[in-house]
């Protein structure tokens, strides 16, 4: 099978292999399911014995390489519901096909012996280590930020990021963020939206006890597994969780030939409101390993009789070898003054081999401190005619050329980036 022009997510990523003199060999093709030739998102192409993998796209997309070094090369092909293939490297074809379990049939089903959540979390606690690495691996992501005010498009940043994660019992500030690529539109914000955006962010700094305003940062803080192991007052923290929120159970679906459980939350404060489905948190629990796969998080608060919300943030975690990676972030945050706010992060690839996540150095990371959407970075036109990426999140049509207006977003692109590395 081709893969046409269009083909979206994992590209060669020049900025890892320029220094590098091994050579690698690429293999590009797309996951189906066998029964109805439909394309399988976020599958896994992985190499158990060297931990090295990525991710298919939204149309069933990959792209892998390996070292030609390397001996052992089986590579294992795996999805949520299908079962596990795997084949020998040189012999991958463009197109795998993947065969549903036979618990695929059970979407939903309602357990009998209804799961308490008080008993989960401390599970969730106990297995964090065996569930996400210890070790030190990187992060390759895709970041992008829009504003929105009034149906016009206000501000949009895009960025290639890479996130080092130093495991998930080390503390929280030895994580390091670095922005290889960078790009961003006009800035059409009214100087008052300039600044009650800044004040905001500081408030929302304060109140929720941030790192800092730097948005990047605040998005990798978002990740809720990094929270609960890396707090040091976890049995305060969290086990206040139970004391401050109403857990229910919702449903278990079965995923992989294993359950999930499903359990939304709300703050006690919030009791007697009709809270709808779109005003509830939730949390998704694998049963046999009790990793947290999913989670879901709304961000409001109480006036009167009535639930405001004011954000919304999603997280996906798939299991990729041995552990369970960050594979997205979705924020949204809106403010009647400001507008709307909505921040990506994808994560198209993962390396964990120690060469890779050495490349990154303090001083390259982002300052916490600093407001990122004003920065200014070298403008790579080569690099983001060829980024992929942007195929597999593309812009909103509609929006897109609210921004172009006055003046394409290449022009903006150039005229907002500085002529010197930074």
């Amino acid at each position: 099978m081709n893969i046409n022009r269009s083909f979206i997510f994992l590209i060669f990523f020049w900025s890892f292999n320029i220094n590098s003199q091994i050579s690698s060999t690429f293999k590009k093709g797309v996951i189906l399911n066998k029964l109805d030739s439909t394309e399988l998102r976020f599958a896994n192409i992985y190499s158990d014995f060297y931990k090295i993998g990525t991710v298919s796209n939204e149309m069933g997309e990959f792209l892998l390489s390996l070292p030609d070094t390397i001996s052992n090369k089986e590579i294992s092909v795996q999805a949520l519901g299908f079962i596990t293939r795997r084949v020998d490297f040189n012999k991958l074809k463009d197109t795998v096909f993947l065969t549903p379990s036979i618990e695929i049939l059970k979407e939903i089903t309602i357990s009998n012996k209804t799961p308490k959540f008080e008993k989960i979390i401390d599970s969730i606690y106990v297995n964090l280590k065996k569930n996400y690495s210890n070790k030190r691996y990187l992060l390759k992501t895709f970041y992008r930020q829009a504003t929105i005010k009034d149906s016009a498009y206000l501000r949009i940043i895009e960025a290639d990021v890479d996130i080092q994660e130093y495991g998930i019992k080390k503390p929280l500030d030895r994580d390091r963020i670095k922005v290889n690529y960078y790009r961003r539109s006009n800035n059409n914000l009214t100087e008052k939206h300039n600044r009650l955006w800044k004040t905001l962010k500081v408030m929302s700094t304060f109140i929720t006890n941030t790192r800092g305003v730097n948005e990047l940062v605040w998005i990798q803080q978002e990740n809720f597994i990094d929270h609960f192991a890396k707090t040091k007052a976890f049995n305060i923290y969290y086990k206040n969780l139970l004391k401050s929120f109403v857990f229910d159970y919702e449903y278990t679906t079965y995923i992989n030939k294993q359950p999930v459980y499903v359990f939304t939350f709300y703050n006690k404060s919030l009791e007697g409101l009709e809270l709808t489905e779109n005003q509830l948190n939730r949390i998704y629990v694998n049963s046999s390993d009790y990793a947290v796969v999913k989670y879901e998080r709304i961000k409001g608060y109480k006036r009167g009789n009535t639930f405001k919300n004011f954000g919304k943030i999603i997280i996906n975690y798939s299991k990729i070898g041995d552990y369970y990676y960050l594979t997205s972030i979705l924020k949204h945050f809106y403010s009647e003054s400001i507008g709307l706010k909505i921040d990506k992060l994808h994560t198209y690839q993962i390396f964990t081999n120690r060469k890779d996540y050495e490349k990154i150095k303090r001083k390259q990371t982002e300052n916490k401190n600093q407001d990122f959407g004003e920065r200014k970075y070298q403008y790579d036109s080569i690099f983001w005619n060829n980024y992929n990426m942007l195929k597999e999140v593309p812009l909103d049509v509609k929006l897109k050329s609210l921004t172009e207006k006055n003046k394409t977003l290449k022009k903006q692109y150039i005229e907002n980036a500085t002529k010197k590395e930074y």
